[in-house]
């Protein structure tokens, strides 16, 4: 007796399950006809629960590959007689089974670094394992406190003993310059990975450009942070050594919250640089958008939350299947909160 065979769709890059919904909506996919499996090791996409209403959908917390080539996998319908589904492979997040196709996701063509911001220790590691195009991070106090970090050393030591060839950036607190001083110090020689985060002033608004000029002549690198105005901007280019690796990050998305336009501050900084062993880096980012206009302009680093990192990979999607994606969302959502009218 003859047995139909299931077709199989393998979701390779399940995200949050949004290119499995419009799969599944525009082919009118039913269990009783499809094997349905998707594949996404990242735990913050939280696919497990973005797509429990679709439980007949195998979910795998793994990766698939890591590199080019072809995949073997074996038939997923578990009343078949162990026939196979082979997909060639290359750097992209989705395949079709039923034919050998090339889905290479789109490069990245973006000159900027970008460094994650964020003191959650497991962010942080699962970003720097899983390489997901950032190259350094930065932290600060009101992050370390929201994330529930008790003890300043202890988190700065555990994070740079695991964290060793990417540079990441840690922040003094002190408050008065022969303090600030020694805690520029104390930090900087933890891990030679460490930029030690400066304020632009202290809390009674006295600049820094001393401290700043002192410690980079002692070829302490420095992230030099909170800066707001062109002045603050012209002084610190005065005060670093060119010879010193620094960074120069201007608040733009604090700026841009004010209603004034940070992109002709961030231009002048980026054309005025003493050194190309300084980079002017965008901070306080509000939106994926930023990343790009940050990158059109010349910055050299843009610091980003995890939550806008994973949201780099909707990078050139189609703007039709975005909007079919938002109303289903709003339908089930609708659906499963059992409303009426």
């Amino acid at each position: 007796m003859l047995r139909r065979m299931k077709r199989v769709y393998l979701d390779l890059g399940g995200n949050k399950g949004q290119g499995l919904r419009h799969f599944i909506s525009s082919y009118n996919i039913d269990p009783e006809n499809w094997v349905v499996e998707t594949f996404e090791p990242d735990p913050n996409c939280d696919i497990e629960n973005q797509i429990k209403d679709l439980g007949y959908v195998k979910i795998n917390n793994k990766a698939v590959w890591t590199h080019t080539g072809k995949v073997n996998f074996s038939q997923l319908d578990e009343n078949s007689e162990g026939s196979s589904v082979e997909c060639l492979m290359s750097e992209g997040n989705c395949a079709n089974p039923n034919s050998e196709i090339n889905t290479t996701k789109k490069k990245n063509k973006m000159k900027i670094k970008i460094y994650a911001d964020g003191s959650k220790l497991e962010q942080i590691l699962n970003i720097y394992n899983n390489n997901k195009g950032v190259t350094g991070f930065t932290t600060n106090p009101s992050l370390m406190r929201k994330a529930g970090v008790v003890d300043y050393l202890p988190f700065v030591k555990e994070v740079t003993s695991k964290v060793t060839d990417l540079p990441i950036s840690f922040e003094i607190f002190a408050d008065e310059y022969e303090e600030m001083k020694e805690q520029i110090l104390k930090l900087s020689s933890i891990s030679n990975n460490i930029y030690v985060k400066v304020p632009i002033t202290n809390t009674k608004g006295e600049p820094t450009y001393k401290l700043c000029k002192e410690m980079s002549d002692l070829g302490i690198k420095l992230n030099v942070t909170a800066i707001f105005t062109q002045d603050q901007v012209d002084n610190l280019n005065n005060a670093l050594n060119p010879n010193v690796d620094a960074v120069i990050s201007i608040f733009a998305g604090r700026i841009a919250d004010t209603g004034v336009n940070p992109v002709p501050l961030m231009e002048y900084a980026i054309k005025n640089k003493k050194s190309n062993k300084h980079e002017i880096l965008w901070a306080s980012t509000r939106e994926v958008y930023s990343i790009y206009e940050a990158d059109r302009i010349g910055c050299d680093i843009i610091t980003v939350t995890p939550d806008l990192i994973d949201k780099l990979s909707l990078g050139g999607k189609d703007l039709n299947e975005y909007s079919l994606e938002t109303v289903l969302m709003f339908f089930n959502d609708a659906k499963n909160a059992g409303y009426t009218l």
